[in-house]
């Protein structure tokens, strides 16, 4: 079963707010997990950017980029 973060960010992978080298489903977990059992806390302002390779997305709206990062945080 999926769970509704990765159908969310399979939502936003394929809009064209995504960057092309932005992280794939598998890739993005292994990479939340890493950042969970690190042993300190790494502030989603260190982390963020890696998700999105070397571009920007580019959202239509806050909403739509709260909408991801809400989803990643949930993750």
């Amino acid at each position: 079963m999926t769970s509704a973060p990765a159908v969310a960010w399979l939502g936003f992978l394929t809009s064209p707010a995504a960057p092309k080298n932005t992280l794939s489903p598998l890739a993005l977990e292994g990479y939340l997990t890493g950042l969970v059992v690190a042993p300190e806390l790494i502030p989603p302002s260190r982390w963020v950017a890696a998700l999105w390779g070397d571009e920007e997305p580019v959202f239509n709206s806050d909403a739509d980029l709260q909408a991801v990062l809400g989803t990643l945080m949930t993750r």
